[in-house]
């Protein structure tokens, strides 16, 4: 029972994790894209 639990914990903290991740990674690359339209514009 108590595996169980430590494994739907875990589950939880993996997801959110990658959902931070993925958040983190989408921020990146539309700052990346910003920054290439300024160049071109420039």
């Amino acid at each position: 029972m108590t595996n169980w639990l430590n494994k739907i914990k875990t589950d939880k903290f993996i997801k959110r994790f990658c959902m931070q991740k993925g958040y983190w990674l989408y921020l990146l690359k539309q700052t990346l894209i910003f920054v290439k339209l300024k160049k071109q514009t420039l």
